[in-house]
């Protein structure tokens, strides 16, 4: 007598093979989108450093300057987790490495948002030879200071040498040359 119709339009006693497949695709198109975010997220949920470095001097409250012209490590976490910073230092031309000895104890956990200043004297770094200066977490993975700053620095460094010597940069360009380097 009465035909059932479903609220689609389509027959009630079989399916419509059109709306299934726009269904389908709604549905894999959704849960790939939400996949996808969710990776997004978790890759990107972890400790950042942000390295600020320059000299300093140490004033104490009603002594006056306690130490004058210290390196000062500033970093801050600016990422979601918690991270230990283990060292810090800088590269040298060739491979070499240097470990700046601190003030303080290092590894220190920096929560998100808190920083740390570390001082440095100026004489474990030598301005004409460091190409990076930066600091390392407990997973190896490296943060450096702007180069701006770096340069500012051994700038800094020199003239407290006493030395009229000048800092030269070049470009290098090329797949496997660093950005900058020394002349």
């Amino acid at each position: 007598m009465f035909d059932s119709v479903s609220v689609l339009g389509a027959p009630s006693g079989g399916s419509n093979p059109t709306i299934t497949l726009v269904v389908a695709a709604y549905g894999a198109i959704l849960s790939t989108l939400v996949f996808a975010w969710n990776l997004y997220r978790d890759l990107s949920d972890r400790g950042k450093l942000r390295v600020k470095v320059e000299l300093r001097d140490v004033i104490g409250p009603g002594v006056g300057v306690l130490q004058k012209d210290q390196i000062a490590f500033m970093i801050t976490n600016v990422g979601k987790r918690a991270v230990w910073v283990t060292t810090i230092g800088g590269h040298y031309p060739g491979g070499g490495f240097l470990i700046a000895v601190p003030t303080h104890t290092l590894p220190f956990k920096l929560e998100p948002g808190q920083e740390m200043i570390e001082l440095v004297a100026p004489g474990q770094v030598d301005p004409k030879r460091v190409r990076r200066i930066g600091a390392w977490d407990s997973l190896g993975d490296s943060y450096w200071a702007p180069i701006r700053q770096q340069w500012a620095l051994q700038k800094a460094l020199l003239k407290l040498s006493n030395k009229p010597e000048r800092l030269g940069f070049r470009a290098r360009v090329g797949p496997f040359l660093p950005r900058w380097t020394r002349l």
